[in-house]
């Protein structure tokens, strides 16, 4: 009986955290936080408003019909097949915002990682023929590495977070370790290629 009631306890923080450290809840919340520590209020709301209202909205709303109509297991699209369906909406999604980025002038940081984002994602539709990776876990270090360059302890809270996150995908039976592994892998790669061409540009 005390086995799983803390079976039971650990399968509730494991959801929990898997709903918090959500794709697009994480890039709801890293927008706000970079496009208001970065720009003047009003680009801020622009900018927050071309990631938010391009990409999570219609992202979230589409998963939400498929979910509702039976198209999609869940909330996650956590089945492979399932995503081949996913990955092609997301990713003109985050072209279209990152085509309305390059014509604003001086957003060149939101530009190059939006534009990364959406290379990180096709990395992904193309794995994804031969493995599911896990986007909680690319999504969330991706952010991570990404503010290394702004603020070490806020990395270090995201990447502690992403950790949990990564953890939590296992417990939910979601993700093998390798499709977590994977995922860290491709994140922490175009984190790189991101913060590399950030230095170079700006």
């Amino acid at each position: 009986m005390r086995r799983s009631k803390d079976n039971d306890t650990i399968h509730y923080i494991a959801q929990l955290v898997s709903i918090l450290g959500h794709p697009l809840s994480m890039l709801s919340v890293f927008t706000l936080l970079i496009s208001f520590q970065l720009y003047d209020a009003i680009k801020a709301f622009i900018l927050s408003f071309i990631v938010i209202g391009v990409v999570v909205i219609p992202v979230a709303i589409r998963n939400y019909i498929k979910v509702k109509n039976k198209e999609y297991t869940n909330f996650d699209v956590s089945d492979q097949k399932q995503r081949q369906s996913f990955y092609p909406f997301a990713i003109i999604l985050l072209s279209i915002a990152a085509i309305v980025l390059y014509f604003i002038p001086d957003t060149t940081a939101f530009f190059i990682g939006t534009s990364c984002a959406l290379l990180m994602v096709g990395c992904s539709a193309i794995i994804n023929f031969k493995i599911k990776t896990s986007l909680h876990t690319s999504v969330s270090i991706f952010l991570a590495v990404t503010y290394l360059n702004l603020s070490l302890l806020t990395f270090l809270l995201l990447l502690s977070f992403s950790v949990l996150i990564a953890a939590s995908r296992v417990v939910l039976r979601r993700h093998t370790l390798v499709e977590i592994i994977t995922g860290a892998c491709i994140g922490v790669a175009f984190a790189i290629i991101n913060n590399y061409v950030l230095s170079v540009a700006i």
